[in-house]
């Protein structure tokens, strides 16, 4: 558990020098889980959270591992009726304030001094949702995985939980392939059974499923086509 530095290196000293190094060092997800734990399915879970930022545990911070200690901690919540309905309660709250929302317009943008220029207005700040590496002129680097999702609804209330995840056999190969631009014959599968949770998520006796599993990153719609039909 992370509660500020001082608390890290207290708790790093009483491990003794080299435990203090290595808690500077941090190394990756994937290290600390083989430090920590034995069992290969608590190192494949712990892994599993690195995919939060579009990263391999064999690359990713052993700082991610702060979110399943935080997840088991303080739990996992969900807002009723889904992320859709936060993302409009927000809209709400923030239009009560004042707050001017304009949506579907193309807008050009530029910085102007201490300020932006949006079209014709002018704002003290501004919030883009578009890519950052491409707008700092760093859109060659290697991108971050992405997914592939499928919604679908069926015809019976199901017995699943909100959340289950059935791994790769081989989680490394896996990721080794995804990173090499391709699909892996064995994917990792995320399932989400909201209406588990919320039954306002589906309608009376049906159920709502959200299914993910991780894709390689394409930036042509070819190659794209492709990778939809290999899934």
């Amino acid at each position: 558990p992370y509660e500020g530095p001082v608390d890290l290196v207290r708790r790093a000293a009483k491990r003794g020098l080299p435990s203090a190094s290595l808690s500077t060092l941090m190394g990756t997800l994937q290290g600390m889980a083989e430090r920590s734990v034995k069992s290969p399915q608590l190192r494949q879970f712990l892994g599993r959270f690195a995919t939060y930022a579009g990263a391999s545990p064999w690359q990713a911070s052993a700082v991610f591992s702060l979110i399943p200690y935080l997840e088991h901690a303080e739990g996992i919540f969900h807002a009723e009726g889904g992320a859709g309905a936060l993302a409009e309660a927000l809209a709400k709250a923030v239009m009560r304030l004042g707050v001017d929302v304009r949506l579907g317009q193309r807008v050009s943008w530029s910085r102007e001094g201490s300020q932006y220029q949006v079209g014709t207005e002018r704002f003290d700040g501004l919030i883009v949702g578009a890519d950052p590496l491409a707008h700092l002129g760093r859109e060659a680097e290697q991108l971050t995985l992405s997914g592939y999702v499928a919604f679908y609804e069926a015809p019976t209330r199901l017995e699943l939980p909100h959340h289950t995840v059935g791994f790769a056999r081989d989680y490394r190969h896996e990721f080794d392939e995804l990173f090499a631009g391709r699909v892996p014959e064995d994917l990792t599968v995320y399932v989400c059974h909201a209406t588990a949770s919320d039954a306002t998520m589906s309608a009376p006796g049906r159920s709502g499923v959200y299914v993910m599993v991780n894709a390689p990153t394409v930036t042509d719609a070819a190659t794209a086509t492709k990778l939809r039909e290999g899934l």
